[in-house]
């Protein structure tokens, strides 16, 4: 398709992204590793700075993590980043913060991932109606709309298998993982 049509770069990334997700949500981490780094180069070359996005941020963060490359995670997001201007707060902001959540927390540095949350969360805040139709009819809507989009963020970094492509976890410790990351910031 890339060499023969033309105006298709959307629908492609697209199409790579669902099969980049399903080889995510099956555990294929070394198919996912070299299909998501295929991917990346190519859009890459072609200067598709959306499809790089998607192909190193994302559910690739977690998957490099879990393979020990949690250096190539950190420099496919600082590269897919520079791509998009700062001035505002869009979707690939998003990405970011679920990305470099991801790190800190492989890393072991709760501090520094609680901090990413807190500040992704001032932004989002800040940029609510940006996210496609979120505006709210009553303000406390509105911070519980920008609270979900903060907990999508930490809650799907938490990969469930390990670099060998088994089950690391049991559904009910993966439950209570998250459980006392949501429940992390209630104070008693």
């Amino acid at each position: 398709l890339v060499e023969e049509c033309t105006g298709l770069s959307w629908e492609l990334a697209t199409c790579r992204a669902y099969l980049v997700g399903a080889l995510y949500g099956c555990g294929l981490l070394r198919r996912l590793f070299t299909s998501s780094q295929r991917y990346a180069s190519d859009a890459r070359s072609r200067g598709d700075c959306y499809a790089l996005l998607h192909f190193s941020c994302g559910v690739v963060t977690p998957m490099l993590c879990a393979l020990g490359r949690d250096d190539l995670a950190e420099q496919s997001v600082d590269e897919a980043m520079s791509y998009w201007p700062r001035d505002r707060v869009r979707m690939p902001t998003f990405y970011e913060l679920q990305s470099r959540v991801s790190i800190a927390l492989y890393r072991g540095d709760s501090g520094a991932a609680h901090a990413l949350v807190t500040d992704g969360r001032r932004a989002l805040e800040r940029a609510h109606g940006e996210f496609g139709d979120v505006r709210a009819a009553a303000a406390g809507r509105a911070e519980r709309q920008t609270e979900h989009l903060v907990e999508v963020a930490v809650v799907s970094v938490a990969l469930p298998v390990d670099a060998e492509q088994a089950a690391a976890h049991h559904l009910l410790e993966v439950l209570l993982a998250v459980r006392r990351l949501q429940q992390g910031h209630v104070v008693v």
